[in-house]
C-alpha cells in the first residue's frame, strides 16, 4: 500500500472515531456542547426531589439567571429586593414530575403538591435559597443558557 493511501486510511479512521465521540456528547439544538450540571448542584437537587417524593428519573431544566428572571418565572413580586439582589446570579433547577412535600409546615389539607418544582440555589454558598412546587406550565425561557438533563 502506498504511503499516500496509508495516510488517507489513517485520516479516515481518525475522522470516523472523532465523529463517533462527538456524536456521544450531549448537544443543544444549535450544535453546542451542553454543560454538565455541577455535582454539588445535582446532589442538592436530588436531595430536595427525594424530600418531595420523587424517586424516579425526572426531566430537569437548569441554568444560571438573575433573581429578577427567577421572580418572573415564578410570577413573584420583586418589590422587597435590592438592585444588587435582583442582579445577582443564581442556579435555577426546574424539575418536571409529580411532587408532594409532606414535610411542609402548613395546616391540615394544605400539603403542597404539583407537577413541577423550582429550586433557587446560591452558587457561592451552595445554599437552597427557596423552592416552590406548582401546577401547570412554567416558562423557563428566562433562564439564561438553560440546559436539560435527567435526575
Amino acid at each position: 500500500m502506498s504511503s499516500r493511501r496509508r495516510w488517507m486510511l489513517i485520516l479516515s479512521l481518525c475522522l470516523a472515531t472523532f465523529g463517533g465521540v462527538v456524536a456521544l456528547l450531549p448537544t443543544r439544538s444549535s450544535g453546542e456542547v451542553t454543560p454538565q450540571m455541577p455535582e454539588w448542584l445535582e446532589t442538592a437537587a436530588l436531595h430536595r426531589l427525594a424530600q418531595c417524593g420523587s424517586h424516579d428519573s425526572v426531566p430537569v431544566d437548569w441554568g444560571l439567571c438573575d433573581m429578577a428572571s427567577v421572580s418572573a418565572v415564578l410570577g413573584k413580586s420583586t418589590d422587597l429586593l435590592t438592585a444588587t439582589e435582583l442582579s445577582a446570579q443564581y442556579y435555577v433547577v426546574v424539575a418536571h414530575g409529580e411532587f408532594t412535600y409532606e414535610n411542609a409546615r402548613v395546616g391540615p389539607g394544605a400539603i403542597p403538591t404539583g407537577d413541577w418544582i423550582v429550586l433557587v440555589i446560591d452558587p457561592t454558598t451552595r445554599e437552597t435559597l427557596t423552592f416552590g412546587i406548582g401546577e401547570g406550565s412554567l416558562d423557563t425561557s428566562l433562564i439564561a443558557d438553560v440546559a436539560r438533563t435527567t435526575l
